[in-house]
């Protein structure tokens, strides 16, 4: 027998904690309803168990439930939290969607809208949710947005937190600390050791991107490469003039070009749609030769190989 799942509701007002319970008495065959007082409170009960869905207000005295929502997300990041709040949702909207928190209800609530919440967070199995150091949140971005996907990308890297909103396979809106935008975006394809979760995105998406994915991505890659080597110069570079020249050179250009090499991957996600994997392969050897160290076009032609094999 399965063992039943568990909702987390955090409040510091007993009354609605008590007004919560009641509005999902109803499903209580489905899942357990644990009540916290504080975060204090909250973090104990998720240390002892698995909390499948956690619902928080934003007020809670000592931590406050946004620094308990970024403790969530780092030590239990499979759990589903939304927010519970009186303020004004414009003044919260953008802390509680850096910290994972997509789904907001305010206060006074309908129970109905509580139950339907719960209900949407427990059946959130379809997600994807990983660690960092076995798969890149490039490679996220691109699986999502090559399988045309809506949905929420929940990036944790260490204490920073940040999510990067998709709608129909293309990236329209990112929050990561005070960086939003495209900024935010970059910010969040340099995390490495951390973890990531996929959510259902919500609807009121904002758009504040205007570039496609993969212009994002190779410059995202970019700026990495031009920081990596700010950090420690690669000495093989001073004597690069002096290197021997070869009596034949190689078909594909050896300069280092990242602006050709996205063109070129993009020419070669055309072709692929076209069906032509072969014009597509060619491309993207080409894009690696110009930029031997952009790991989104490396792993987009390891894949195509695979698939020939």
């Amino acid at each position: 027998m399965p063992k039943r799942r568990k909702v987390l509701i955090v409040d510091d007002d007993p009354g609605v904690l008590l007004s919560v319970a009641r509005a999902l008495l109803a499903d209580n065959v489905k899942y357990d309803v644990l009540m916290a007082v504080s975060a204090e409170v909250a973090q104990q009960i998720i240390n002892e168990m698995t909390i499948h869905a956690m619902i928080t207000d934003i007020s809670l005295p000592g931590i406050s439930g946004i620094d308990l929502l970024c403790w969530v997300a780092a030590q239990s990041p499979e759990t589903q939290v939304a927010v519970l709040t009186g303020a004004d949702l414009e003044e919260i909207r953008g802390q509680a969607y850096r910290v994972g928190a997509l789904s907001i209800i305010n206060k006074p609530f309908q129970a109905a809208a509580v139950r339907s919440l719960v209900v949407s967070m427990l059946d959130n199995t379809g997600s994807l949710s990983g660690r960092l150091s076995r798969i890149s949140v490039a490679d996220v971005i691109q699986m999502l947005c090559l399988s045309q996907q809506t949905a929420a990308l929940h990036v944790v890297d260490g204490d920073e937190t940040g999510v990067i909103l998709i709608e129909d396979g293309e990236v329209c809106h990112a929050i990561w600390g005070q960086l939003s935008g495209e900024a935010a975006v970059f910010r969040a394809l340099a995390a490495r050791d951390g973890s990531f979760q996929t959510r259902d995105a919500p609807a009121d998406t904002q758009r504040t991107i205007r570039e496609n994915w993969q212009h994002l991505l190779i410059e995202g890659m970019r700026r990495q490469d031009e920081e990596s080597v700010g950090r420690e110069p690669n000495l093989d570079d001073a004597f690069a003039e002096t290197a021997p020249v070869v009596a034949e050179p190689p078909r594909r250009p050896q300069r280092v070009d990242p602006a050709a090499a996205g063109r070129l991957l993009q020419e070669g996600f055309a072709s692929l749609k076209r069906g032509d994997r072969a014009t597509t392969q060619r491309l993207w050897q080409d894009a690696l030769a110009l930029d031997p160290d952009n790991h989104v076009i490396a792993v987009n032609l390891r894949r195509l190989e695979q698939k020939k094999d």
